[in-house]
């Protein structure tokens, strides 16, 4: 029969071996070869999807307490990884975009069900129309502005869409930083900061865009160009919820720094 100290010291060292074995790192560790992809052979890449950043507002699920997606210290202005859950906060987000689609339109329900995935450019459906008093209304589809960015030093690739209020206050901006420069898409930096906002109808966050500068290290532009080259054909799931803020009701909305 094993002695008391015995048993104790295999506990012990049986704890120690499980904290070493769940030991992580958000970046790749020297030790592991960066570009093997050894065992992935047989993912398509159709069937794999790519994680979203996503800036939480005060409805999203996964900032709510007691929702069944709910991240534990995730709130609302805070960024986060819709496939990871890993949570990059309040602060700004230097991003690379290596990717910028041509802007979408998608048809929610009362439900917000999507009825319609791919409504046409041009569609009434995309048109605003004058309701009762001449009052503006919005389209009954529901704009979207997707990119492709690889955040930060890791250069983790994610899906980024804006919509909403986010389109004249994000999407636009980034789109003349980038139209507005004679260098491939993938050869600046950005800098996305959260910024609460409010109107008569109810608050939630938008990216304000900033242009950082362009890649000075010739090894990061070599990755971006290479992400550039595996994304370009790539077929992307981009965000499809409607908005969760009221926009376009009259009332401007003011945005604190």
């Amino acid at each position: 029969m094993a002695k008391k100290d015995e048993v104790r010291d295999d506990t012990l060292a049986a704890a120690v071996a499980a904290d070493k074995f769940m030991e992580v790192s958000h970046e790749i560790p020297a030790f592991i070869e960066k570009g093997n992809r050894e065992g992935t052979d047989q993912i398509a890449p159709e069937d794999a999807r790519i994680p979203r950043l996503v800036l939480a507002q005060p409805a999203t699920p996964q900032a709510m307490k007691g929702d069944p997606v709910y991240i534990e210290g995730l709130q609302s202005g805070m960024s986060f990884n819709d496939l990871t859950n890993v949570i990059y906060g309040s602060n700004p987000l230097d991003v690379i975009v290596v990717r910028a689609d041509k802007p979408r339109w998608v048809e929610f329900g009362d439900d917000r069900s999507v009825v319609d995935p791919s409504v046409p450019p041009g569609d009434p459906r995309t048109q605003f129309t004058s309701g009762e008093n001449g009052k503006r209304v919005p389209p009954i589809a529901t704009e979207f502005f997707d990119y492709i960015i690889l955040l930060g030093s890791s250069m983790e690739p994610l899906a980024l869409s804006f919509k909403g209020s986010a389109i004249k206050l994000s999407a636009r901006p980034l789109n003349g930083l980038i139209k507005m420069k004679p260098v491939p898409i993938y050869a600046c930096h950005y800098r996305l900061t959260p910024r609460f906002m409010k109107n008569d109808e109810g608050q939630w966050y938008v990216y304000s865009v900033s242009q950082v500068g362009f890649i000075a290290n010739e090894e990061t532009y070599r990755e971006a160009k290479e992400a550039f080259d595996t994304f370009v054909i790539k077929k992307v799931d981009f965000d499809a919820a409607p908005p969760t803020e009221v926009t376009d009701t009259g009332t401007t909305p003011v945005v604190e720094m």
